[in-house]
């Protein structure tokens, strides 16, 4: 299980975690959060199943989780978070109608 202390007390991945600019932590590519308006207009349901502080590897987290029924994506991105000033990591559910 990931835990952001993995980054934080190494120097370098805790400069580029509270760095907003960065594009990598460590060797972790950052996966920005896109808008959801138009998955919203078609009538997606979009929930936020988690989030971490840190700057989770989640190149293959979308290949990782399957439904067999055809009608949920599972995705997760990395955005800036001003409260504690970090990287963080959140994981979405999409329910396609």
């Amino acid at each position: 299980m990931f835990h952001f202390s993995e980054q934080w007390y190494v120097k370098s991945k805790q400069q580029a975690l509270i760095n907003p600019a960065s594009e990598f932590v460590g060797e972790t590519k950052l996966i920005k959060k896109p808008s959801f308006r138009g998955l919203y207009g078609k009538g997606v349901k979009v929930r936020r199943t988690s989030w971490c502080r840190g700057a989770a590897p989640i190149e293959n987290y979308s290949n990782i989780m399957e439904d067999v029924s055809g009608c949920k994506e599972y995705r997760a991105y990395h955005y800036f978070d001003s409260e504690y000033k970090m990287w963080c990591t959140e994981y979405y559910e999409l329910i396609y109608p």
